[in-house]
């Protein structure tokens, strides 16, 4: 999984906790088999995420337009004549039906696609919370993969945009890409500590899918992580070059989280950081 981003250098992070019929299993898919869960809109625990509300037009001509264009689309074994029948009638539905009706088959469409999220930030106090099991659970770093190999088969990462207002999708302008961008890529200002960026797949649905092996580069542990899962993680990564391990604690005079190890002056991956360093290599399961 090569991760494009508008700063190429930037880092993306994946909050998980280790408790639950999920927990262990999704680390083991991650670290074993290069694999992340790829997730339903249906299952997110925003009410309104991939949501838009849906529009057939702006004005009476596009309605029109769509009508037409919907019958030409979906009735392909009718004849021309018919097709034109049923999308001249088109104009006897209310709009305001037509795009309620509308809209409880586009929901079912998002459902049926798979997204999976990540954040542009490791120390979010919330993030550990709410993501990561009240910091008891981890955080998976991915990398950039740069070269032109890993950008023809990447999967691109797009950042989500925080608003106040609910995202409009004009039908009549689906095929444009940003109609599209708008249902999955907007999300009340109330999320915006997520900083969340996403991947999104239109086929396919919730499930497990693949990544380049070399794109997980850390593992940065919870700052009250049991002795027993900080064992399981390890003894995961024995072995495994290009996996380093990093440790979070909070911060004994400010109301933050610190990331330990790696190299001085920088986050794990990437952006700017401000504090101590050591490193925990794990080595046959063993830390030094």
């Amino acid at each position: 999984m090569a991760i494009v981003s508008e700063n190429a250098s930037q880092a993306l992070y994946r909050y998980l906790r280790l408790s639950g019929d999920y927990g262990r299993p999704g680390l083991e898919a991650a670290i074993l088999n290069k694999e992340l869960w790829w997730a339903s809109p249906v299952d997110f625990n925003d009410p309104f995420d991939c949501d838009p509300v849906i529009e057939l037009g702006r004005n009476k001509s596009q309605y029109h337009a769509f009508g037409r264009r919907a019958a030409k689309e979906t009735l392909k074994n009718v004849s021309r004549n018919e097709r034109r029948v049923r999308g001249n009638s088109f104009r006897t539905i209310p709009k305001r039906n037509a795009e309620k009706y509308v809209a409880a088959h586009f929901r079912d469409s998002m459902n049926k696609s798979g997204i999976v999220c990540y954040s542009d930030i490791p120390d979010s106090l919330l993030m550990w919370s709410h993501y990561a099991d009240c910091h008891q659970g981890v955080c998976l770093i991915f990398t950039p993969l740069l070269n032109e190999i890993d950008l023809q088969r990447s999967w691109l990462a797009l950042p989500v945009n925080y608003t106040d207002d609910r995202p409009v999708v004009n039908l009549a302008n689906i095929r444009e890409l940003k109609e599209f961008e708008n249902a999955v890529l907007n999300k009340s200002a109330d999320w915006a500590y997520e900083r969340e960026w996403r991947m999104i797949s239109y086929k396919g649905g919730k499930g497990y899918r693949k990544f380049p092996p070399q794109a997980l580069t850390g593992i940065i542990l919870g700052a009250k992580i049991s002795d027993d899962d900080r064992d399981f993680v390890l003894s995961l990564c024995s072995g495994r070059n290009g996996i380093n391990i990093y440790k979070a604690e909070f911060d004994k005079h400010k109301f933050r989280v610190v990331i330990e190890g790696g190299t001085r002056g920088r986050f794990p991956g990437g952006g700017a950081f401000q504090g101590p360093w050591f490193v925990i290599q794990a080595r046959d399961g063993v830390t030094s």
